[in-house]
C-alpha cells in the first residue's frame, strides 16, 4: 500500500509539489528481493534449498546495505548489537 499511496501522491500533488521519491528504496530493492525469491523457486528441485536461501540472504544484505549507506553507519548498527 506504500508504493500505490506514493504513487497517487505524486499523480495528486505533482502540481505545486516537486516530490523526490528514491526509485531504488521503492521499486528496485524490492523488485530485486522478489524476483530471487522466485527465481530461487524454479531452481529448488536442482539445487540445494540452503545453498539457494542462503545466497539470497547475502545478496539481500549487500543490497540492502548499498541502498541505505546513507543512513545506516558502522557506529550505529555497534549501538544497536551493543544493547
Amino acid at each position: 500500500t506504500k508504493i500505490l499511496q506514493v504513487s497517487l501522491m505524486y499523480l495528486f500533488v505533482n502540481r505545486f509539489y516537486k516530490l523526490n521519491a528514491n526509485k531504488t528504496k521503492l521499486l528496485f530493492y524490492p523488485s530485486a528481493l522478489i524476483s530471487m525469491f522466485l527465481i530461487a523457486n524454479i531452481f529448488n528441485k536442482i539445487y540445494n534449498i540452503y545453498v539457494i536461501y542462503s545466497l539470497i540472504f547475502i545478496c539481500s544484505l549487500v543490497f540492502a546495505y548499498y541502498t541505505y549507506r546513507k543512513e545506516i553507519s558502522i557506529s550505529w548498527i555497534k549501538e544497536m548489537l551493543g544493547k
